[in-house]
């Protein structure tokens, strides 16, 4: 992939934190260049903290922190569940009831790297709700209440729903860019006194786009 420029992804700014909008294929963080770390680090001419990850061939938002203290206060607002956390995922079947809760615990298989529902795993929440439908795709609105590596990949896939393009976790094919339609939306929360509220635009992709009229 070309690598994309922080000011291609900029989607707020402000002494403390970075909020970007990052394209398919690009790692938050790796052993290997580039990644979003390493670019957001170059732009800002200091080292970012990520605050959060998402995993890489998800598009959408992510907050780095300008140094450790604005890293360490937005985990603490994360611990809390202080901070809200919406995801778009395009799946191809309607989810029974068409609004719900979900609640699994996950474990991860170190032998597939996938994380599967086990009763000894760690707890993982989620509340959803069907927005619109195409013909073939229907479009899920989701939040996070915890934070596990693959948690809204694993759980909606539990449900017969696995997302469009993530053959690991049970689509029938890939997306010819290797991404998947999950898209990091919009996050919320106060700190130091300040409200922040970001959203995060969709990727320049027909099904997408076609959502977006509906948003």
């Amino acid at each position: 992939m070309t690598t994309p420029s922080v000011a291609d992804m900029l989607v707020q700014e402000d002494a403390h934190f970075l909020f970007l909008n990052k394209p398919a294929g690009l790692a938050v963080q790796s052993s290997s260049q580039p990644d979003l770390v390493g670019l957001a680090t170059a732009y800002a001419n200091l080292p970012c903290h990520p605050c959060h990850r998402i995993d890489q061939p998800c598009t959408g938002l992510v907050v780095l922190a300008k140094n450790a203290e604005a890293a360490a206060s937005f985990q603490r607002q994360l611990q809390m569940g202080a901070v809200t956390r919406k995801y778009l995922a395009a799946v191809a079947n309607v989810p029974t009831p068409p609004v719900g809760d979900l609640i699994h615990r996950l474990q991860k298989s170190h032998k597939s790297n996938k994380m599967l529902i086990r009763s000894k795993g760690k707890e993982a929440r989620l509340s959803y709700r069907l927005l619109s439908s195409s013909t073939h795709y229907h479009l899920l609105e989701i939040q996070l209440a915890s934070g596990r590596q693959h948690q809204i990949r694993a759980q909606l896939a539990a449900i017969g729903c696995p997302i469009k393009g993530d053959n690991k976790y049970g689509f029938k094919r890939k997306n010819r860019d290797r991404s998947i339609h999950l898209h990091s939306h919009v996050m919320h929360f106060d700190l130091n006194d300040r409200a922040y509220q970001c959203i995060a635009p969709l990727p320049h992709d027909p099904l997408w786009q076609f959502f977006a009229q509906s948003l």
